[in-house]
């Protein structure tokens, strides 16, 4: 197998790559198709755009590209792990990761693409948010940020936040006076999960700004919607007394102001 070697983007018609990950059953080995295609605001391509952490580029991992397979390229390991459940089982995916959709070896193409990425994010038919596979009670914690960001409704422009049904007599949830009725176990699960590195990344500020309500958050083969994530920030920064967790998360308080 020889290295994939990329064909030069047309600047005039705003060419983007995308790539399309074939369907097949985890854990196999990931294989993608990676196509250019006219990026504009009046005829967008159908395609979601990865919000993710790359990681260290050290030891990269060479995943098959092209029908037959012939090709390779080198992905950072932080992306071989993700690709496998990004995949769907019985179809194929298309995607926009700037790992791969990106020639990463030129130089004006990179600078050129970078300048591009607000409109990648914003034209979007989804964004994917990948924290990285299952651990430290990782399925726990969006449980529970699933279950707590469907009770309650946010008003973002006044930052304010009610119970999402109407008739629900519970107050505990939106009452910033009340603790939620977490113990030690479900706040050790949610701020492990809060502490991973993507809520480190300063690019995610432009990312996810731009997603639409579409916007989905995964961890190894487990999901929650953004929005219903993003009301949880909101509770539990709101509800908690400050602690040294969410004043060095500048971040995740973010997520949960804007």
């Amino acid at each position: 197998m020889s290295p994939y070697q990329y064909s030069p983007l047309d600047e005039k018609t705003k060419e983007i790559r995308l790539l399309t990950l074939l369907g097949d059953a985890f854990p196999d080995e990931p294989r993608i198709i990676i196509s250019k295609v006219p990026l504009t605001t009046e005829n967008p391509p159908v395609f979601e755009a990865l919000s993710y952490t790359w990681g260290t580029a050290e030891d990269p991992v060479h995943i098959k590209v092209g029908q037959s397979g012939n090709n390779t390229l080198a992905v950072t390991h932080n992306l071989a792990i993700a690709l496998p459940y990004l995949r769907y089982k019985d179809r194929p995916r298309v995607l926009w990761i700037d790992a791969i959709c990106i020639d990463q070896q030129n130089l004006k193409e990179r600078c050129q693409q970078v300048e591009r990425m607000g409109d990648i994010y914003r034209l979007a038919d989804r964004v994917l948010v990948w924290l990285g596979p299952e651990g430290d009670n990782s399925t726990y914690a969006l449980e529970l940020m699933s279950a707590l960001g469907s009770k309650i409704a946010v008003d973002w422009q006044v930052a304010a936040m009610k119970l999402a049904l109407q008739g629900e007599s519970n107050a505990e949830w939106t009452d910033r006076t009340k603790p939620l009725p977490y113990g030690e176990k479900e706040l050790l699960a949610i701020e492990s999960l809060l502490s991973r590195s993507w809520f480190e990344r300063l690019w995610i500020r432009q990312e996810i700004r731009l997603a639409n309500s579409n916007a989905l958050l995964m961890c190894g083969h487990d999901n929650v919607p953004w929005q219903t994530f993003r009301n949880a920030v909101f509770c539990l920064r709101h509800k908690r007394k400050r602690t040294s967790f969410w004043d060095r998360k500048s971040t995740v308080s973010i997520i949960a102001l804007r």
